[in-house]
């Protein structure tokens, strides 16, 4: 219960979030059309790449994790 409730208020202010960078004089329908085409393509694009990643050879998965690791500190200290 504690962990669906903070998933749910992340999920409300992430929402807000992305609201307010809605451009001026976009119509929320066309908005909204867009930002779900763009996070189904990369869901879809994300899980193709875990499953051929799934497939490689577990140093070449842990070392693009490393990357990423690292790039996600870079950008969080920025």
């Amino acid at each position: 219960a504690v962990g669906g409730t903070l998933v749910g208020v992340f999920m409300l202010f992430h929402g807000f979030a992305h609201g307010t960078e809605m451009p001026a004089g976009a119509t929320l329908a066309a908005y909204l059309a867009g930002f779900s085409m763009a996070t189904l393509a990369i869901t879809l694009v994300g899980r193709g790449l875990g499953s051929l990643l799934l497939r490689a050879d577990s140093r070449f998965s842990r070392g693009i994790g490393g990357v990423l690791a690292v790039a996600g500190a870079y950008l969080a200290a920025a």
